[in-house]
C-alpha cells in the first residue's frame, strides 16, 4: 500500500489513479455517474426525436385519410338524401 501511495505522489501512476487522487474517490464516484447519465440522456433524447418523426408521419397519413373518408361520406349522404334539405344537411 506504501509503494501505491508513493507512486501516486510522485506522479508515476495511471491518469485516471492521478485524478482519483486529486478529486478524492466521492468526488470521482460523482464525476462517473454524472458522465453515465448525460451520455445516456442523450441516447433517450435521440431516440425521442426519432419517434416524434415517425408519428409526425403517421399523424399526417391518418389526417389525410380521415379527410377522404369525411368527403366519402359526404357523397353518400348527398346520394341518399331524397330533397335540398337533407343534401344540405350533408355539409355542416
Amino acid at each position: 500500500m506504501n509503494k501505491l501511495t508513493n507512486e501516486i505522489k510522485s506522479d508515476n501512476g495511471p491518469w485516471w489513479v492521478q485524478a482519483i487522487y486529486k478529486v478524492g474517490i466521492p468526488s470521482a464516484i460523482a464525476i462517473f455517474l454524472i458522465w453515465a447519465l448525460v451520455t445516456r440522456i442523450d441516447v433517450e433524447i435521440l431516440e425521442i426525436r426519432e419517434n416524434l418523426r415517425l408519428h409526425a408521419v403517421d399523424s399526417s397519413y391518418i389526417i389525410k385519410n380521415t379527410n377522404n373518408l369525411q368527403q366519402i361520406l359526404q357523397r353518400i349522404c348527398v346520394n341518399t338524401s331524397e330533397t335540398n334539405e337533407e343534401r344540405s344537411a350533408c355539409f355542416p
